[in-house]
């Protein structure tokens, strides 16, 4: 792999008149910038990982990225897939080096022959098995009634944020951003102003939400904030009213998968199992990915976590063409 080197100052970008503006920040931070916030630091430590392969000691905001060109693209993927990664970890940290090598280029660092070129770089392509499980009725059941039996603030909040996140297919991030506020329990309607790809949308809630809504409410009550904030361990609910944390939210789970006693499932699950749970009740593709917010039917089909017998008995539905129960 070619030598990069550590960071020099940035090249001064020429406008037409004939003055000179230095860059404000570097290629990589203008580059995360750019991205969700719930992303960046996955983001910053792919980054990290490639800045410490190009040169040896740096991390992304020391090493020269106006150095990386094809050259050292290309030996930088046979560097992470001698490293038994996943195809899909290799493209994401070659996604990540690229991103940053157009951020560049648009500051006016490296020339947009060099940007081309480093993109011609192929990153690998595959299909990966589909992440998730199918949660059965049963296993919902079962994690819905051991929370039901918590009658503590705490029990009462994680009611009604994992109500939610099931019921209304949001997204770990997006439910934890919602504030009191964005909550209409008449209607049974949230708004979701966090959403990805900042497309906001109102969820529609099922029923069964409005009860474990309303005993939360009246533990928490209706000031401005968080609506599913931290609750102290005697009980008392945090008066800041800052959202739980993504720790907190991923302790809740985790404590309430062993009280129920089932096999482990993420948070995302939730999300597959109210696609599933939709599809299962004859929603056609495009409802469901509405409800989810995707911008496209195509993701929202490999949310589908219907179990096989449903495939098997769909596929024996095919009538025969040999006449007769077939042979």
């Amino acid at each position: 792999m070619g030598t990069v080197r550590a960071l020099r100052a940035p090249n001064a970008v020429q406008y037409g008149s004939g003055a000179s503006v230095q860059p404000a920040r570097s290629p990589v931070e203008t580059y995360l910038s750019t991205v969700a916030a719930t992303t960046r630091p996955d983001i910053r430590r792919r980054l990290d990982r490639c800045a410490g392969l190009l040169a040896t000691g740096q991390d992304a905001l020391s090493v020269d990225w106006t150095e990386v060109g094809p050259f050292e693209v290309a030996a930088l993927r046979e560097r992470l897939e001698g490293e038994s990664l996943s195809w899909g970890t290799v493209a994401n940290h070659l996604m990540a080096v690229r991103g940053v090598v157009r951020t560049s280029w648009l500051l006016g660092l490296v020339s947009r022959d060099l940007y081309e070129r480093v993109k011609a770089v192929p990153v690998p392509r595959g299909r990966a098995l589909q992440a998730g499980r199918y949660v059965g009725a049963d296993e919902w059941e079962r994690f819905f009634a051991a929370l039901g039996q918590d009658k503590t603030p705490i029990g009462r909040r994680d009611c009604a944020l994992f109500s939610m996140l099931l019921g209304g297919g949001m997204r770990r991030a997006s439910v934890l951003a919602v504030r009191v506020e964005d909550l209409d329990l008449g209607r049974l309607v949230c708004k979701v102003n966090t959403a990805k790809g900042n497309r906001a949308y109102e969820c529609e809630l099922p029923e069964f939400c409005r009860e474990p809504l309303r005993a939360w409410l009246r533990v928490r009550g209706t000031a401005s904030g968080a609506l599913f904030c931290a609750v102290r361990h005697h009980g008392t609910v945090d008066r800041s009213y800052k959202p739980l944390s993504n720790t907190g939210l991923h302790y809740a789970l985790k404590e309430r998968v062993k009280s129920a006693g089932i096999e482990s499932i993420c948070l995302h699950d939730m999300r597959r199992a109210c696609a599933t749970g939709l599809l299962e009740a004859g929603v056609d593709l495009a409802m469901v990915a509405r409800h989810l917010n995707h911008a496209n039917v195509r993701v929202t089909a490999l949310y589908d976590k219907r179990g096989r017998d449903q495939l098997r008995r769909a596929v024996n539905a095919l009538p025969s063409p040999f006449g007769g129960e077939g042979q």
